[in-house]
């Protein structure tokens, strides 16, 4: 019984280390966003917005303007490359991000979507 007391009490303090270190991620604002789009080589290099669950897809026309370490400043946990299209791991907030992504373009005159 005692291994099994301890281990509750290691997995019990380990767990309360990851929860603590969870941050809720908050709309950006609009210098963020502008940030994010020039993380994807500018409104101009953005083709398409798209998003899943857990990603942030975004058609780019080059990928040699993309910068994969400051999608990651920004709070991506990953870069993926497919074709040319950019999938950026932002958990659960990456339909908000293209909701964001999209109004800020609309606002702006761009015409991705």
């Amino acid at each position: 019984m005692g291994k099994i007391h301890n281990f509750r009490k290691l997995f019990a303090s380990m767990l309360g280390k990851q929860i603590t270190e969870i941050e809720i991620a908050s709309p950006l604002d609009k210098e963020n966003l502008q940030q994010l789009v020039n993380a994807f080589g500018g409104k101009e290099n953005i083709v398409s917005l798209d998003a899943c669950i857990t990603r942030l897809r975004v058609e780019v026309h080059s990928l040699r303007l993309v910068n994969s370490d400051s999608l990651q400043k920004l709070g991506a946990i990953g870069v993926i490359i497919v074709g040319h299209q950019v999938q950026a791991i932002f958990g659960t907030q990456s339909d908000n991000l293209r909701r964001e992504l999209a109004a800020w373009f609309e606002d702006d005159g761009a015409e991705a979507h």
